[in-house]
């Protein structure tokens, strides 16, 4: 529900016309017209306040800025609020990068867009993760075939089900007996997640994922998640991620060597933008809600 809610608002923000012109926030509509926006990378941290009951959890206040700009990158933060306390309780930062839609490779952001937000981007810094092999030892061992309906509208499969894959993945192999602390980690809640995309996965693909406990720090674990696509050689692929267990928490990590990208998906939920903050009328799943656009 996390990842929808997420996934929603910053959909939503990016595609809401502001005016009779069309505009929309950071130009989105306009930046896109001609190139795909994969999603290769996110952070998600999750507050302690998440995790108390005695903190309102609705309505929710979210805000969405835009981040830090590459070449064929952008990133973009939402940060969720208890509107209620104005409580902070998770912040996400996503790294897309612009996509052919020929080639399905990175294509360079237009420089018109570049040089009209480059000011403000240059206040937040890229979003960076560190990459990491699977160990010699033992690993946990899970798979999942790829099905329809955990794709998206880019036909591949949608960033929130590789989440899945990976708490199934982690409850199957605790069963197994191959992590022996995830049980008793996971229950107290979890603190960061780190995903890297590398590749895409389709429908029908037949995806292997190794999970495994930091032999250092049993709160960390880690998960690669690799496609085998057949030809006329096997060709390995992998969706590699990493979560770790923390504290009262959990921190949980994805990441990966060749593997997966994704994109967004419109679904139900709260939200609301922009230059002026945008009240929506009250009623039933919604909130009195802005989103700053220091971007617009």
């Amino acid at each position: 529900m996390l990842l929808k809610i997420l996934e929603s608002s910053r959909f939503y923000a990016h595609h809401y016309q502001l005016d009779d012109t069309g505009r929309t926030f950071r130009d989105y509509a306009k930046l896109t017209s001609d190139r795909l926006i994969f999603l290769v990378a996110s952070e998600i941290r999750m507050t302690k306040e998440l995790y108390d009951h005695s903190v309102p959890k609705f309505p929710l206040n979210i805000k969405i800025v835009g981040g830090a700009i590459g070449n064929t990158s952008l990133n973009s933060l939402t940060t969720i609020y208890s509107d209620v306390e104005n409580i902070e309780l998770v912040q996400n930062i996503n790294r897309v990068v612009s996509i052919d839609k020929n080639t399905r490779r990175p294509l360079p952001l237009p420089d018109w867009w570049k040089e009209k937000y480059s000011k403000t981007a240059k206040a937040h810094d890229a979003l960076k993760m560190t990459k990491f092999e699977i160990p010699t030892g033992r690993t946990g061992f899970y798979q999942h075939k790829v099905a329809w309906s955990e794709t998206d509208l880019n036909e591949h499969t949608n960033w929130g089900s590789y989440f899945r894959y990976c708490v199934d993945a982690a409850h199957h192999c605790a069963k197994k007996g191959s992590l022996k602390h995830f049980r008793k980690n996971v229950s107290n809640g979890v603190r960061l997640v780190q995903c890297y995309f590398y590749g895409e996965s389709l429908e029908d693909d037949l995806l292997d994922i190794y999970c495994w406990e930091d032999p250092y720090d049993s709160k960390k674990l880690y998960f690669d998640i690799h496609r085998e696509k057949v030809t006329e050689h096997t060709e390995r692929k992998s969706v590699l991620k990493y979560i770790k267990n923390q504290g009262p928490e959990t921190l949980c990590r994805y990441s990966s060597k060749r593997g997966v990208r994704f994109s967004l998906k419109l679904s139900r939920h709260l939200v609301a933008p922009y230059d002026e903050p945008l009240i929506l009328e009250r009623g039933p799943g919604f909130s009195a809600t802005s989103i700053d656009n220091n971007n617009i």
